[in-house]
């Protein structure tokens, strides 16, 4: 007794039951479904695929480029320009000045939505007996950005001074040293090796 796959169909539905089925089933037949043995050798190539793909990413990611040849030099720092101190100094301290402003704002609108503030003024108030004691958030603001920028000035004013000493000192001792690596861009690429 032989049976057949179900799923391998070679023509309408009703051939397999001798032509048992509807009348017109000769006429259309029915879809014929792919055989297991095909689709199980499609997965298999698939899966070979996928790892080929997968040696061969691996293959690229462990290459590593040819180095690039460098030699060290010494380098002496025999003057600082003090023009460009001043101007790195004054944005860099502006900068500082600015993210402090932002940041003390954002932590004020944080804590007075939070009652913070208020408890502050509260226990003020009450520690030395005062009959009412309130913050001015835009006096607080205005002397924060009018410090901020004498630090400002004054920080400037200290960078520039560090860079002139430092200028005299390198007349006498000749500088400070840097020991740096550089690359030699002119040479031919090396080919790499497969």
């Amino acid at each position: 007794m032989t049976t057949a796959d179900p799923t391998v169909t070679d023509g309408a539905p009703g051939a397999a039951a001798g032509g048992s089925g509807p009348p017109g089933a000769a006429d259309h037949p029915g879809p014929v479904a792919r055989p297991r043995v095909a689709a199980a050798k499609a997965r298999s190539l698939s899966g070979v695929a996928r790892g080929v793909t997968r040696g061969l990413s691996g293959a690229t990611r462990n290459r590593r480029p040819a180095p690039v040849p460098a030699h060290r030099v010494r380098r002496v720092v025999r003057k600082v320009d003090t023009w460009t101190v001043l101007r790195f100094s004054v944005l860099f301290y502006l900068c500082f000045l600015v993210v402090l402003v932002v940041a003390g704002c954002l932590l004020w609108a944080v804590a007075s939505s939070a009652g913070i503030i208020h408890n502050i003024e509260s226990f003020i108030k009450d520690l030395f007996a005062l009959d009412s004691f309130h913050f001015n958030p835009l006096n607080i603001l205005e002397g924060t950005v009018l410090g901020g920028l004498v630090l400002v000035l004054f920080g400037t004013g200290l960078n520039v001074l560090a860079a002139v000493i430092y200028n005299l000192i390198s007349d006498v001792v000749g500088g400070i040293e840097v020991m740096v690596l550089e690359e030699d861009v002119t040479a031919p690429p090396r080919r790499p090796v497969v």
